[in-house]
């Protein structure tokens, strides 16, 4: 698998900003990317489901909202690859060489307090030149 570089990783499809490209769902959130500075090796998105629905639906919700992703993913991005497992929820995503998994949590929990709207980290968006906010998980749930 090969690194990542500048105008790839710029025109990722999960920016959040007045880009045109649709937002990600609402109802799934990111588990704890955007709270630590860390180098990357690699690039595994985990989302955490947030209504309080009976597992059957939660799970049928999940993948319609993971279907969504990957259409968006695929307008952004002509030429991606996207898989979608249907008995997992998970998805891979390949684009020029670059593998990145998706991860919805199938662990029906909810969360305590309500999800946060975070900016990408300082060092990546002085990195990348690029802004960009996701809602997460909030910290004190992690």
């Amino acid at each position: 698998m090969k690194s990542f570089n500048n105008d790839e990783i710029t025109q990722a499809p999960w920016d959040t900003t007045c880009s045109g490209q649709p937002r990600p769902s609402l109802f799934l959130v990111l588990v704890l990317g955007f709270y630590r500075d860390c180098p990357r090796l690699s690039v595994d998105i985990d989302l955490h489901y947030l209504p309080d629905h009976h597992r059957a639906e939660a799970l049928a919700d999940i993948l319609n909202n993971m279907q969504a992703i990957k259409s968006g993913i695929e307008v952004a991005l002509p030429g991606v690859n996207v898989i979608i497992n249907e008995r997992t929820t998970h998805a891979t995503v390949q684009y020029n060489n670059v593998l990145i998994k998706i991860e919805p949590n199938t662990v029906i929990r909810g969360t305590l307090l309500p999800a946060v709207e975070m900016p990408l980290c300082f060092s990546l968006a002085a990195e990348f030149n690029r802004e960009m906010h996701i809602r997460c998980v909030a910290k004190d749930e992690l």
